[in-house]
């Protein structure tokens, strides 16, 4: 069995820039920090690649897979929070012919919209699609979402409301 795997990794943590006003070096230059008031997010993105081959008479194997994660997190101040994520797979048996894509994307924000309030806003969305793989759909779509208004607790009594919704559609055997 040959497996091969490469990939890599890139991040950028824009919310740093003239966060503190030095930069880091350990001497006194802090006059090219950008000090604007814009606050920025952070990226960051992850790719892989693995290629496996098996080249036997009996039980041959060849496949191939491709993973791409990426999240951006921003934090505009102390009353706002959202985290973005999303990632792409994709799989392929080349001596089978079977294969698969995964798509997702998840959103997790919260607002405090006053001292005795916060909004949380979370959501996910899942998109698979297959070909030739025995027990799974053709496609199968899942959204989920989770909207909260939380009060804090006053006199041992706390509150909230909450809606919720979740949807799962399935297609083909």
């Amino acid at each position: 069995v040959t497996t091969t795997s490469y990939g890599g990794d890139l991040r950028l943590n824009l919310s740093r820039l003239g966060s503190n006003g030095s930069n880091n070096n350990n001497n006194n230059n802090n006059s090219n920090q950008w000090r604007g008031g814009f606050p920025l997010p952070d990226f960051s993105i992850s790719w892989s690649r693995a290629e496996v081959e098996a080249p036997s008479a009996l039980a041959p194997l060849k496949e191939e897979r491709d993973a791409t994660y990426a999240t951006i997190t921003y934090l505009p101040g102390s009353r706002v929070r959202l985290f973005l994520a999303g990632s792409m797979e994709n799989y392929k048996n080349l001596v089978e012919g079977s294969s698969y894509d995964i798509n997702s994307v998840n959103l997790n924000s919260t607002v405090n919209l006053s001292s005795d309030a916060d909004l949380s806003v979370n959501g996910r969305r899942m998109e698979r699609d297959t070909a030739n793989l025995v027990g799974y759909d053709t496609r199968t779509i899942d959204t989920n979402a989770d909207v909260n208004l939380n009060f804090r607790k006053k006199n041992r009594f706390s509150h909230y409301y909450r809606y919720q919704y979740q949807s799962q559609q399935y297609e083909g055997t």
